[in-house]
């Protein structure tokens, strides 16, 4: 891209419209609907599993972020 050439601006996506009541969802909506979704599997465990893998840990972090405090990574064998 070059200099002289203008940045382009992303195209909001419209939200879906509830059609009961003709009003946009809200995003916690949406994301509760994305959540219930997602299913727990043990894909990637089987996959390390075939390729010979005797452990396999389970990673995770809480925290806010750096710009508002600590950030505490923790991975789990059982």
């Amino acid at each position: 891209m070059s200099a002289s050439a203008p940045a382009r601006k992303k195209k909001k996506k419209p939200a879906p419209i509830n059609l009961e009541t003709g009003l946009p969802y809200s995003k916690g909506t949406l994301k509760m609907r994305l959540l219930k979704r997602l299913k727990c599997t043990l894909k990637y465990e089987k996959l390390a599993w075939a390729a010979g893998a005797k452990l396999v840990a389970g990673v995770d972090e809480v925290g806010r972020g750096c710009l508002f405090g600590p950030v505490v990574p923790a991975a789990v064998i059982l």
